[in-house]
């Protein structure tokens, strides 16, 4: 019989962890690269392990259990969390954010176009009032917005690690729901979409994290040691992202 450690990389699997007072469910994701065994406690208190892919089953299960404590610690806080719709509202008067300011949407007839008012207001104008046109009219407007700003920080970063032995291969988007940002063995790097919405400084934190594994495909020490060069003060920057995630995760 297979054991998870000998499923293809980065595959993912539900498994549960009978412990003294329950059972705890946890989606187990290894990966081939990865070095440490990582645990995630999500906004719906869903737990995420991420280990190493040659690393015994009983080991993972034995790291969990010794976290147990932290776990329940993190779901309770979770659960404490007002809840949030996992879609927003497209309608007259709901507020949309653009680099880390609040816009209230107006909605006018006429020639369809997305602008930013001096106002503080999110303009969209079209030809009727159909409220799924203009989630789609909005989105477009962010992504195209998102392929300028993303480039133009990408190139400010350039020069700090044109010395690197590899170097970006691409830089792509994607509308996602659970994470800022990838970067791939190829060293195609994705970001959200929806990070648009974030301050500049809060960008620039998500795009260095993913330069930085260029140089390590993991969150060792050295990854961060790569990290605190890059941006020495990232890890206060990661403090400062963590209550935008249930705010700007949806769309």
């Amino acid at each position: 019989m297979r054991d998870d450690h000998s499923m293809p990389p980065s595959a993912s699997v539900h498994r549960t962890l009978p412990h003294a007072t329950g059972i705890l469910h946890y989606e187990l994701t290894r990966s081939p690269r990865r070095r440490t065994v990582c645990i995630e406690v999500h906004r719906n208190a869903e737990v995420k392990v991420k280990a190493p892919a040659r690393l015994a089953q009983g080991q993972v299960d034995s790291i969990i259990r010794d976290r147990l404590a932290w776990i329940h610690l993190k779901q309770e806080e979770q659960a404490l969390k007002p809840a949030l719709p996992d879609t927003l509202r497209y309608t007259n008067g709901t507020s949309h954010w653009f680099v880390g300011q609040s816009y209230s949407l107006r909605l006018e007839m006429g020639r369809p176009q997305v602008k930013l008012s001096d106002e503080g207001l999110l303009l969209v104008t079209q030809l009727n009032d159909d409220e799924n046109e203009t989630r789609q009219r909005v989105l477009n407007w962010y992504r195209t917005q998102a392929e300028l700003h993303f480039r133009r920080h990408l190139q400010q970063w350039l020069p700090q690690i044109r010395s690197w032995p590899r170097q970006p291969a691409g830089l792509r988007q994607r509308l996602l729901r659970r994470t800022w940002g990838s970067c791939t063995a190829t060293g195609m790097i994705t970001l959200n979409t929806l990070a648009i919405k974030l301050p500049p400084e809060l960008i620039d934190y998500i795009l260095s994290h993913e330069l930085c594994h260029l140089r390590e495909m993991n969150h060792s020490a050295r990854f961060y040691a790569h990290h605190d060069h890059l941006m020495p003060d990232h890890r206060e920057r990661k403090h400062q992202l963590r209550p935008w995630e249930p705010l700007l995760l949806r769309y």
